[in-house]
């Protein structure tokens, strides 16, 4: 089926779905499969669904934990200590970094994950 004529036939099927009872549901989701083509527990999710719309698919953003001048400068610091795995790497941060600098203390902080699964850049 295409798209708005899929749309009137889930609007009434939907109605007709939530109005009837156990066994009627059955019928009518049998009559919706064999229309769609669609398996039944997705056809049942389909009539169950209250929103009429699709909804958005936005996704939220995470936010970011360090700067971009931060993940250089890690990104520069693992490639000169030869690319070391990340909890070595946490371990080496404090000498390589100089106190005075306000990125050191944010970098201190890096999570292992974090490390771990950033692709700053590859290797060679």
């Amino acid at each position: 089926m295409a798209g708005k004529r899929l749309e009137q036939a889930l609007k009434s099927y939907r109605q007709r779905y939530w109005k009837s009872t156990r066994k009627e549901k059955s019928l009518i989701l049998d009559e919706f499969c064999e229309l769609t083509h669609y398996h039944r527990k997705y056809a049942t999710a389909l009539l169950n669904d209250v929103n009429d719309e699709p909804s958005p698919d936005k996704r939220k953003s995470r936010r970011r934990l360090y700067s971009e001048q931060s993940i250089r400068i890690l990104a520069a610091i693992w490639k000169a200590a030869g690319y070391p795995w990340s909890v070595r790497l946490k371990a080496m941060l404090p000498q390589w970094l100089p106190e005075k600098t306000g990125v050191s203390s944010s970098l201190l902080t890096v999570l292992m994950m974090n490390v771990s699964f950033s692709p700053w850049e590859t290797r060679g």
